[in-house]
């Protein structure tokens, strides 16, 4: 699920790989609200890697946006890093792409940040 979590000078890049159910989700949840914390502590951006995902629905497009939302109240720079996978097109279909921060991979998204 979690390939791996990068601590870089001004980031923290989870990658993320997960199936379509809903007890993942809630890993996914934990997991970024966990590393949102460490973050706003240590005054790091939070980047979340979907490059690699095979799939995407509507139950991980609101983990997402949770986190998103978190990060703002947190004080936390947030970001997607996603290639043109089932992510992008949910966001689309949502609305969601000019919403979210979204990166094609992951040296824009760490050129992006503050």
């Amino acid at each position: 699920m979690f390939n791996k979590i990068v601590n870089r000078d001004r980031a923290t890049v989870v990658s993320i790989t997960a199936g379509r159910d809903m007890h993942r989700n809630r890993e996914i949840r934990g997991e970024l609200d966990q590393q949102l914390e460490d973050c706003a502590t240590e005054d790091k951006c939070l980047l979340v890697r979907f490059d690699r995902m095979p799939g995407a629905d509507s139950s991980l497009l609101a983990t997402v946006v949770e986190a998103y939302q978190k990060a703002r109240c947190r004080g936390v720079q947030f970001g997607l890093v996603a290639d043109s996978g089932s992510l992008i097109k949910l966001l689309k279909v949502f609305r969601l792409d000019g919403v979210l921060p979204v990166y094609a991979n992951l040296d824009k998204a760490l050129a992006a940040i503050r």
